[in-house]
């Protein structure tokens, strides 16, 4: 991480951060005596894989399916106690719309420079982005609980119920305040690009970085997307953007020059008073 304006985000053993990705770095299994739990260095996010030596709280969630919420308790305590990954439980329709549907089949093809259109079939649909907006906000809440409940503008107040189930919910007592004021936020991947924003809607003066795991898209194609303006808002909270290459550095910087209100160069950005950094990252 580097300095973006007055804000030294360079890490230090002292440091102490909070990664926020879709995938907590973890294998977790049931077994005949509780659940196999083991560090997944395929994720790209544990500590000990990125060479990270300061302590470091995770949040994401994890491939087995627990709908028991007395189950879902016991996991989230054991997990936050021994590993210091604080899980969060999507109901299964809910992650089908986010993940499977708005994340894998709509946007990924999009940021990969592709557009899978099918005939007499929008690509978009609203209640798939209406899902992503909705885990971005329960991720947001398990860093920093909202004073209210909140939406991105231009968005209906409130979420249907099939959308907002109570297993989705961030609600243990010992996972609420996550953010105590002097921790990194992290935030990583497609799939949370609104966290950053709604971080820094609740936290002005934190320090957030985000990474983007894939390639961005063009402007061209990147304005196909009918939410653009609402995601790279999103990304732009953060006060560090990183990419793995130049030219998706260079691609984000000129899309969110062109449908946001921000100015600057490739590499920096002013956007609310804010000066952003960019950059790659390899």
């Amino acid at each position: 991480m580097q300095q973006a304006g007055e804000k030294q985000l360079t890490l230090t053993t002292e440091d102490r951060v909070i990664i926020v990705a879709y995938h907590l770095p973890l294998r977790v299994d049931r077994a005949s005596n509780g659940y196999s739990i083991e560090w997944d260095d395929e994720r790209g996010i544990d500590k000990h894989g990125m060479g990270l030596p300061m302590n470091v709280t995770y949040v994401g969630c994890i491939e087995l399916d627990v709908p028991d919420i007395a189950e879902q308790e016991a996991l989230e305590k054991l997990l936050f106690e021994q590993y210091n990954c604080i899980v969060i439980f999507l109901e299964n329709k809910l992650r089908d719309k986010f993940y499977h549907r708005f994340c894998r089949l709509y946007l990924a093809p999009v940021m990969h420079n592709q557009m899978h259109v099918m005939e007499d079939v929008d690509p978009f649909q609203p209640d798939e982005w209406r899902a992503y907006c909705v885990v971005n906000q329960l991720f947001a809440a398990k860093v920093v609980p909202p004073p209210r409940p909140s939406l991105p503008p231009s968005l209906p107040p409130s979420p249907p119920p099939s959308l907002s189930p109570p297993s989705a919910r961030a609600r243990s007592p010992q996972v609420m305040e996550v953010y105590s004021g002097d921790e990194m936020i992290w935030v990583h991947d497609y799939q949370l690009q609104l966290v950053p924003g709604l971080v820094r809607e609740r936290l002005p003066k934190s320090r957030i970085g985000f990474f983007l795991h894939i390639p961005f898209p063009p402007e061209e194609l990147f304005a196909k997307i009918p939410w653009r303006q609402q995601i790279l808002e999103g990304m732009l909270g953060a006060d560090v953007i990183g990419f793995q290459t130049i030219l998706a550095a260079r691609n984000f910087s000129r899309a969110a020059r062109r449908f946001t209100d921000a100015t600057g160069s490739d590499k920096k950005l002013k956007f609310q008073g804010r000066t952003i950094a960019i950059d790659a990252f390899p």
